[in-house]
């Protein structure tokens, strides 16, 4: 087999395995970003639905919640592998019902929700009593969405130390703060153009995994070809077309500033590396 047979054939068989559970992370993390700076977000779907009843039992509206969203994307409980293409389709849904989770069980309890990484006897019941649900309706990427929800709701546990015993840098550094801004606010625009994942979002993502594609079977058959430069993509899709580039064997940098950024395929690494 040549090298370009070889390229297209890691290619295809990337498209047959999963993503790792940091990108579905990754995935879900920049789907909150988009949600907040959409100005035409759907908002809480479920509770708007006649499924939704306010007198409902905390453990019977979780249970609502999540047949609610599996009957509505599918996408959600289907058992095909968790590849790129999929992630893109489901991460969406899944990060709004997620975002309809946390009103349902603090305007039930009158409470947050408790930490995952809480060891109380309270705060174990609850989180296998979720995992037991999410695992009940979501068997076939249950693992992935339970990653998201631990995530989401672990406390880093602060450590101290003495001085002199480490270095005061990284994570021990004083004065140290999240880089992540405040939930619900955000500097951007209100007519921020990229939507939400029913509608233009899902589109873009359609749309860069096709031309992340095309361009991997075109340089894989032109060797003349030593360079394909993309159609401009917001972050979260460019982090996608690198991650199949470099499943394909080959190699890509990111080009152009703002809302042209694009990412590049080359043949060829380029000095200093490629892949993000």
């Amino acid at each position: 087999m040549n090298e370009p047979e070889n390229i297209k054939q890691r290619f295809e068989d990337a498209r047959h395995k999963s993503v790792s559970f940091d990108y579905f992370l990754y995935a879900c993390l920049e789907q909150e970003r988009l949600e907040r700076h959409a100005a035409n977000s759907e908002g809480s779907l479920w509770r708007e639905s006649s499924d939704f009843s306010e007198s409902l039992a905390l453990d019977a509206g979780l249970e609502k919640l999540l047949s609610w969203y599996t009957k509505k994307y599918p996408e959600l409980k289907s058992s095909d592998v968790l590849n790129v293409e999929r992630v893109v389709a489901l991460v969406g849904p899944w990060v709004r019902m997620v975002e309809e989770f946390n009103t349902w069980v603090t305007g039930k309890t009158n409470a947050a929700i408790p930490p995952s990484n809480d060891t109380s006897e309270d705060a174990t019941k609850f989180w296998a009593k979720i995992d037991g649900l999410v695992s009940k309706q979501l068997a076939s990427s249950a693992e992935y969405y339970m990653r998201f929800l631990q995530w989401t709701y672990s406390v880093e546990v602060e450590e101290t130390y003495v001085p002199g015993s480490r270095p005061p840098v990284g994570r021990y550094a004083p004065g140290m703060v999240r880089r992540f801004g405040t939930p619900g606010k955000s500097s951007a625009p209100a007519n921020n153009s990229r939507g939400n994942d029913t509608g233009e979002s899902r589109d873009e993502g359609v749309r860069a995994i096709k031309n992340v594609e095309d361009a991997i079977r075109t340089i894989t058959k032109d060797p003349a070809l030593s360079e394909i430069l993309l159609a401009p993509a917001n972050s979260f899709y460019r982090r996608m077309q690198h991650e199949a580039v470099k499943k394909a064997g080959l190699f890509s940098t990111s080009a152009g500033e703002g809302h042209d950024r694009a990412v590049k395929v080359l043949r060829i690494a380029p000095e200093g590396g490629g892949n993000y």
